[in-house]
């Protein structure tokens, strides 16, 4: 399955969904302060990177 399949984001958007309706429902107080998301692919065959 590729990275860039629409399968696989609704997949992705599903579970961070899933996630961040689950912190809000256990968390009333609001005590999570910061998610982040990592979203690089890693595609090796590009021509351009950051890391030199």
């Amino acid at each position: 399955m590729s990275v860039f399949s629409d399968i696989l984001f609704e997949a992705d958007r599903t579970a961070f969904t899933t996630l961040l309706t689950h912190l809000s429902l256990i968390g009333p107080d609001h005590t999570v302060i910061m998610v982040q998301v990592e979203n690089e692919v890693g595609c090796w065959a590009q021509e351009e990177t950051t890391a030199h």
